[in-house]
C-alpha cells in the first residue's frame, strides 16, 4: 500500500509541474520588421511672412522710388514620390502685402499698391533621404 501512495504522490507532483509549465509563454525569436521607408508623398499646408522691396526709376525724369513692405500668407501643395528618388508636385500660395509707393513727377502724382498676389507652380526634385535636392 505504501508503494501505491508514494507512486500516486509522485504522479500528482509530476502532473502539477507539467500543468504549471504549460502556462508559461512560448519563447520565440522576435519577428524581423524592416524600418519604414521615408516618402515625400502627401499633402501639406503652411504659413509664411517676409519683406519685399523694389527700386525703380522713371526714364527721362530724375529720381527713383521704392515699393517696399511686409507680406504674409499661406501655401498648400501635394508631392508624389514613386519607387525612385524623383519627387513631382504642385504648390499654390496666396500673399497679402503692405507694399505701396507714391511718385510725383511733373506735377502728377501716381500711387501704386500691391495689396495681394498669388502663384501656382510645379515641382520636380530629387530626394536624398529627407532632403529635396536639385529642385528645378
Amino acid at each position: 500500500m505504501r508503494k501505491i501512495i508514494v507512486a500516486l504522490l509522485a504522479a500528482i507532483t509530476l502532473g502539477v509541474g507539467a500543468a504549471a509549465a504549460s502556462d508559461l509563454p512560448v519563447r520565440r525569436a522576435p519577428m524581423y520588421s524592416p524600418a519604414p521607408v521615408f516618402s515625400w508623398t502627401g499633402f501639406y499646408v503652411g504659413v509664411n511672412a517676409g519683406y519685399g522691396w523694389a527700386s525703380t526709376s522713371i526714364s527721362g525724369v530724375s529720381g527713383s522710388s521704392n515699393l517696399n513692405g511686409f507680406l504674409g500668407g499661406g501655401q498648400i501643395g501635394y508631392n508624389w514620390q514613386g519607387a525612385s528618388p524623383l519627387v513631382l508636385g504642385i504648390e499654390a500660395d496666396f500673399q497679402g502685402t503692405g507694399q505701396s509707393r507714391s511718385d510725383t513727377a511733373l506735377g502728377i502724382t501716381v500711387d501704386q499698391k500691391l495689396p495681394w498676389f498669388g502663384t501656382v507652380r510645379a515641382r520636380a526634385a530629387w530626394a536624398v533621404q529627407r532632403l529635396l535636392a536639385a529642385r528645378w
